[in-house]
């Protein structure tokens, strides 16, 4: 068995990396043919902290459920112990993570009423303790790579992700309402073209230091918009004039960070006479 250690980064928390080899056997613990399997254990602090703030706020909601039926007992809507019971089960099957953490009992006053319930937390394995927040496993039988390098490879997936979900809501191709192949690989073409534009405005910016999402970039953007004034003058002729709006300051700095200015000039035409 190889251990290595290494430092790793994910978001804004580093991580803690183990590298771990090992080789598949089958069901009677018979070696089959050796295939190394490196695993890299992990400990995210950016994702223990996100899963001890939704672990949190479980456990909140878990709990405000079961003093609203102490309250409900205390206030005689509950006296049957089985009933009291069966409420007991409905807030577990609401909160079933939280729950099954949970020793709740039915206190009664001798004479089989319900006069309240208690509740306390069960004692922990170690599996279940907070010190694996933020923990999971990243596996590979690719041969021949280090530890960094496996952990760069599992890194793409979010940027595989990240583009299809660009793909899918930024840019905007479906629905596909197209019902022609040609129209819809024509649609197809189209979008995978923006999301080039869409990768290469990002990584312009980080290249700036602007590490903001390309959705985030986009949204600050869009109220900056080519319009069309249309007017009419002293002689009754209708003017269209197509102008672009002056960039605020922001907006000002992502174009010259991207090294683009406005190309479209000021057009006027007279389109009508009345």
């Amino acid at each position: 068995m190889k251990t290595l250690t290494n430092k790793g980064r994910e978001d804004a928390g580093s991580d803690d990396t183990t590298v771990t080899e090992t080789a598949s056997t089958d069901t009677d613990n018979t070696p089959l043919a050796y295939t190394p399997v490196t695993e890299i254990a992990v400990i995210s602090l950016t994702r223990a902290a996100k899963e001890r703030s939704i672990n949190e706020g479980r456990t909140k909601r878990y709990l405000a459920d079961l003093d609203r039926l102490q309250k409900a007992i205390e206030a005689g809507t509950y006296r049957v112990p089985k009933t009291v019971e069966r409420r007991i089960g409905q807030v577990a099957n609401k909160h079933p993570q939280v729950a099954r953490h949970y020793e709740v009992s039915v206190v009664t006053d001798g004479e089989d009423k319900a006069i309240s319930i208690t509740y306390r937390p069960k004692p922990e394995p170690i599996e279940n303790t907070e010190a694996l927040y933020g923990a999971y496993v990243i596996g590979t039988n690719q041969e021949g790579l280090k530890e960094s390098e496996i952990w760069h490879l599992y890194m793409t997936r979010t940027r595989v992700e990240e583009a299809f979900r660009a793909l899918k809501s930024d840019l905007g191709p479906r629905p596909v309402y197209h019902q022609l192949a040609h129209r819809t690989s024509a649609h197809l073409f189209i979008s995978v073209l923006a999301y080039h534009l869409y990768g290469a405005i990002a990584y312009e910016l980080s290249t700036k230091g602007d590490t903001r999402r390309p959705s985030t970039i986009l949204k600050r953007l869009s109220s900056h918009m080519r319009a069309t004034v249309t007017l009419i003058d002293d002689k009754r002729k209708v003017h269209h004039v197509r102008v672009s709006t002056t960039p605020d300051p922001e907006q000002r700095k992502i174009f010259e960070s991207l090294g683009i200015r406005d190309p479209l000039p000021r057009r006027a035409n007279v389109v009508a006479t009345l």
